[in-house]
């Protein structure tokens, strides 16, 4: 994946397409598409209209050792996160118990001035390993005051005949919220995104399916950024 540290900022990370990203190492080591640690609050850089899909490695855990499509981490602030697209997705045995994934995790303290909008991010990756394991769509340890606009999202966790189907759309400050209208209820954030299937053109192509019939739900949903 790409790692973005303490020496950029004032920069976009525009149209690229991560797929397949494997971390095979059996020491329970993590992986990510995109990791920001650049420690500024005020990093100038946008995001957006990027694909990242199938990522898996050997799950313990939540936060470190696991899978995460994009993490904003410690004192990062100053990011524009629009327009991208985010699946996890599959069936992996090679984990142990108590393990959680998520396409998005902002953790450990964050910047602030974050802006996340008009994204998917869809998560039906399973620990086959563990029946009991998180499935969130987004994840965060910091507080709402850190995003200065959230909105136009569609945030979908589910795994078909899992016990966690549907339960973990959202984890926010160490509480896992069930439906993404309690999210809104108790963040008063994301007033217009949605908890949405997607129909994508392929799993690792994250287009949207645009044939008649399909995908007709997210018909004018989009904010103008």
């Amino acid at each position: 994946g790409f790692y973005f540290g303490t020496t950029v900022i004032n920069g976009s990370v525009s149209y690229n397409k991560l797929v397949t990203v494997y971390n095979t190492n059996t020491g329970y080591w993590g992986v990510r598409g995109m990791i920001f640690v650049t420690g500024n609050m005020s990093s100038g850089i946008r995001v957006n209209n990027n694909m990242i899909s199938d990522l898996s490695t050997w799950d313990s855990g939540f936060g470190t050792y696991n899978t995460i499509g994009v993490e904003i981490n410690g004192a990062t602030g100053g990011i524009d996160f629009d327009y991208n697209s985010i699946n996890l997705f599959g069936s992996h045995t090679n984990s142990t118990t108590g393990t959680g994934t998520s396409p998005m995790a902002v953790l450990n303290g964050g910047g602030g001035n974050l802006r996340i909008r008009n994204n998917i991010f869809y998560n039906t990756y399973d620990n086959a390993y563990d029946v009991n394991d998180y499935v969130y769509a987004f994840y965060s340890n910091v507080p709402i005051t850190n995003y200065t606009a959230f909105d136009y999202n569609d945030f979908y966790a589910g795994i078909p005949g899992s016990p966690a189907t549907g339960t973990n759309i959202i984890d926010y400050q160490l509480y896992s919220y069930n439906t993404l209208n309690a999210f809104k209820i108790a963040t008063q954030a994301n007033a217009n995104s949605m908890n949405l299937p997607v129909v994508f053109t392929a799993t690792n192509d994250l287009h949207i399916n645009l044939a008649s019939g399909v995908n007709t739900a997210f018909d004018n949903l989009g904010g103008a950024l």
